[in-house]
């Protein structure tokens, strides 16, 4: 199921604490947005397909149904939270799959 930017802001502002707003990436693993830049979500303007992402200016910023987020944190599961450039280096390859 594909989510608007919008939708997921407010799942993350209302659920950050528990029981957190999650994802997928393309391998399987489960993702949670640790720190969305809410304001530079609402005002982004590039066009990226659902669960397509660019990493630029220290942020992941992932396509939605009708927009973007742009995520600073995150966690894989089973690991450590990491910020953005640091899932870009070691996750470069993956996509989001679900709930964009």
């Amino acid at each position: 199921q594909q989510d608007t930017a919008i939708n997921i802001i407010n799942k993350w502002r209302a659920f950050r604490l528990w029981p957190k707003v999650t994802t997928f990436l393309s391998s399987g693993k489960k993702v949670t947005f640790e720190t969305l830049d809410t304001i530079a979500s609402q005002n982004c303007n590039m066009q990226l397909d659902p669960g397509k992402w660019i990493y630029d200016n220290q942020a992941l910023i992932i396509g939605t149904q009708n927009g973007c987020i742009v995520v600073t944190e995150l966690t894989i599961e089973g690991k450590s939270t990491i910020d953005a450039k640091n899932f870009t280096n070691g996750y470069a390859p993956m996509i989001f799959v679900s709930n964009l």
